[in-house]
Formats: structure tokens, sequence, C-alpha cells
């Protein structure tokens, strides 16, 4: 449907990292797909069913998504090409079809 690129820190309370990822968000998952050709990949299909706590917010100016899928949160974060806004008005769509 919509891929876009960014940075996603990934943690599941014990443990924190980062990775260069593509973002695909379909009708049924968002997709995260290794952007570093193998040096620190993470690949990742999370149904849209599975989303827990969603959420958009502005902290210092700077626009942040996060959620949370099989006990580890996804964080994304704005680094200045928008890729997150739009992200998260995408997510939010497509989260709105699947409770209803």
């Amino acid at each position: 449907m919509n891929e876009m690129y960014g940075l996603v820190e990934v943690e599941n309370g014990t443990e924190l990292a980062f990775y260069f990822v593509s973002i695909t968000i379909n009708e049924k998952a968002v997709v995260l797909s290794d952007r570093t050709n193998g040096k620190k990949p993470l690949n990742l299909h999370i149904p849209l069913g599975e989303i827990e706590k969603f959420k958009t917010q502005t902290i210092f100016g700077t626009e942040e998504i996060s959620f949370y899928f099989d006990n580890h949160q996804y964080k994304f974060i704005e680094y200045g090409n928008q890729t997150i806004k739009r992200f998260g008005k995408l997510l939010d769509e497509v989260l709105s079809l699947v409770v209803c």
C-alpha cells in the first residue's frame, strides 16, 4: 500500500535496539523490512489486530509514534523527512478500520 523509510527503536524491558527499516502498511499488517543489507536485520510482520497501545505524540516539537506488539515496544521518531507523521496518519486510519 505505502512504503516509507525510517528508524525504529525496539525495547523489551531489558534491551533497547535501533533498526533502519522500510515501513509498509497494508490492510492486514505493518511490515518492517531490513534496510542495512543484513548488517543489523529486522524483518517483521505485525498483524494490525495485534497492535496494542498505539499512540502518536509530539515531544519537544518532534513527532513520535509508538505501539506494543509481542511484549515489545516499537517507537518511530521523526527525523525531518515527514515519514513518521505520514506513517502515523496511515496507521491510525487502518487501525480504525480494524476496530470497526
